[in-house]
């Protein structure tokens, strides 16, 4: 899918907790290139937070990390207008009311962009003070490859391509 309009891309996660900075990478690459009509952010994963910074844009973008049950370094794509959204995404999470939260609450208050795009990145490693694991650092820098393309997946499936039968979800995703 080509992108169109306005674009708003929120990378989130935290330096601290090794892959879950996966979100903050892509926008950190995306930001030196990004597509005509994108605005690249990073956030914490703060809901009221989030939720003000999508506020007026038609198409938004959240990329985080995951604890999906696929391998390290799959990327993920779900409709967040769609999606049920745990809770909570990990015990390790950061976010202490996250992007689960933010949809429910914009949903509520009728702040929702008329798009939502979430893409994780799913991780292996959250320890303290590491940086992203191999697998990841390769699928940010693919992933932000493909959107200064302007291109994300039109449909809820892993990406990069991974075969039909290939491993499935074991736990939540975002």
């Amino acid at each position: 899918m080509k992108t169109t309009g306005t674009t708003l891309l929120i990378g989130i996660g935290s330096e601290a907790r090794g892959d879950d900075a996966a979100g903050l990478e892509v926008a950190r690459l995306l930001s030196a290139n990004p597509p005509p009509g994108w605005r690249i952010e990073q956030a914490t994963g703060e809901a009221t937070d989030l939720i003000m910074r999508w506020v007026g844009a038609e198409r938004v973008i959240v990329v985080d990390a995951a604890q999906a049950g696929w391998p390290a370094g799959t990327i993920v794509r779900l409709d967040g207008l769609r999606a049920v959204l745990p809770a909570q995404t990990r015990q390790t999470s950061t976010h202490a009311t996250g992007l689960a939260t933010a949809v429910r609450l914009a949903r509520a208050l009728g702040l929702l962009p008329s798009e939502l795009v979430l893409l994780a990145v799913c991780g292996e490693c959250w320890c303290l003070g590491t940086g992203l694991s191999p697998a990841v650092a390769a699928a940010t820098r693919h992933l932000a490859a493909r959107l200064t393309g302007g291109e994300f997946p039109a449909a809820a499936h892993a990406w990069p391509d991974r075969p039909a039968d290939g491993p499935r979800p074991t736990g939540s995703g975002l």
